[in-house]
């Protein structure tokens, strides 16, 4: 699974289009007052969760992000907000220091050790952990199916970029 390095020698592709997403969704609410992350970035079709690792990689290239599991990079944010969540949990983060952490780490050079020796975890313990976000069902006329429950990792209203620049320095 994430043993290896998915891309080359890049990190897996959804940090970089998640932290891309986190980054996007922050400004907006910051600068508009509303964003995706309001409706729990509600369209993350459960299953796409199933198999973490195919994430990795762009549909184009064979992995599942920017493809029909990803609407609007929306899965690969839900990634990058509960990675920060698990380190918030297991390393005692604050929500700045975490997803500051996550945002800044997407720029470094990927090793076969380096999820590990940043996160304090490996790859497939943290797509183990993905599993502990529940599914519902959608409840819209647009879309039949289960949706992720990602209220529980969505950023603090009063969260600022300033907030998280700072704390990764």
């Amino acid at each position: 699974m994430g043993d290896s390095p998915p891309n080359g020698d890049s990190w897996p592709v959804w940090m970089r289009e998640g932290g891309a997403g986190v980054f996007e969704q922050l400004y907006v609410a910051q600068h508009y007052g509303r964003s995706e992350f309001d409706t729990n970035l509600f369209h993350v079709i459960a299953t796409a969760l199933s198999d973490p690792s195919v994430f990795e990689l762009y549909e184009r290239d064979g992995g599942a992000v920017g493809g029909d599991f990803d609407m609007n990079g929306s899965t690969s944010t839900v990634m990058v907000l509960a990675l920060a969540k698990e380190l918030q949990e297991r390393q005692g983060l604050s929500e700045a220091e975490s997803l500051g952490l996550v945002l800044t780490a997407a720029d470094m050079r990927y090793s076969a050790t380096a999820f590990q020796e940043v996160f304090g975890m490996s790859l497939d313990d943290f797509y183990i952990s993905l599993a502990q976000y529940p599914a519902m069902e959608s409840g819209e006329d647009w879309f039949e199916g289960t949706v992720v429950d990602a209220s529980g990792i969505m950023p603090s209203k009063d969260l600022t970029l300033g907030e998280i620049l700072q704390s990764s320095d």
